[in-house]
């Protein structure tokens, strides 16, 4: 939906933010982010919620990963879909200090070239609850 020029002329639409298109306003429904590209990674990797609301990750090898968070915001949920390697043993996981998941630490399945999805939820800058989808395929 694209609006006037004038924040004024934007409506209220219960569920939808505005952003800024150039020179006019458009709605977008809210909860709505950017899904980053898929990066594949080593060891530790930065997942930055200021840029994104999905990442993707391929790890390479069997390694310990350390997700690290910055720029989080008090209520911001972001998704971390993470592909295990093709060809090697599986990898293990240590969550930044603070996360919390429903029912205990969670890990990486153990599946080669598994994947698991993991919603983490800033609820302060320095204490995070996730919840964990394993092995999806």
């Amino acid at each position: 939906m694209i609006l006037g020029q004038s924040g004024a002329d934007l409506g209220y639409t219960q569920g939808f933010v505005p952003v800024g298109g150039g020179n006019q306003w458009a709605l977008k429904p809210g909860g709505v982010g950017a899904v980053a590209t898929n990066v594949t990674v080593t060891n530790s990797w930065t997942v930055d919620f200021s840029t994104s609301t999905i990442f993707q990750y391929t790890l390479t090898t069997a390694q310990t990963w350390w997700p690290l968070f910055l720029n989080q915001t008090n209520g911001q949920t972001v998704r971390l879909v993470v592909t295990q390697p093709a060809a090697a043993a599986w990898t293990y996981v240590v969550w930044p200090a603070g996360t919390t998941f429903v029912g205990g630490t969670k890990v990486l399945s153990s599946v080669t070239g598994g994947t698991d999805i993991f919603d983490v939820t800033c609820v302060s800058q320095s204490t995070f609850y996730g919840n964990a989808l394993q092995y999806v395929h």
